[in-house]
């Protein structure tokens, strides 16, 4: 999945349309931050680690 990310010009913006469309109520942002650096956004990763 990784490489449709990629191809996108905002794959970052993309995955967090995703993770909104899938209604995670149980707010686990460790999983979206895992997400976030593994397509090298360590950055966001790290802001939502921080930010709970």
């Amino acid at each position: 999945h990784m490489s449709f990310f990629a191809s996108k010009a905002s794959p970052t913006s993309v995955i967090l349309d995703l993770w909104e469309a899938q209604h995670f109520h149980s707010g686990n942002l460790n999983q979206l931050a895992a997400v976030m650096a593994e397509i090298g956004k360590q950055e966001a990763m790290i802001f939502l680690v921080s930010d709970g």
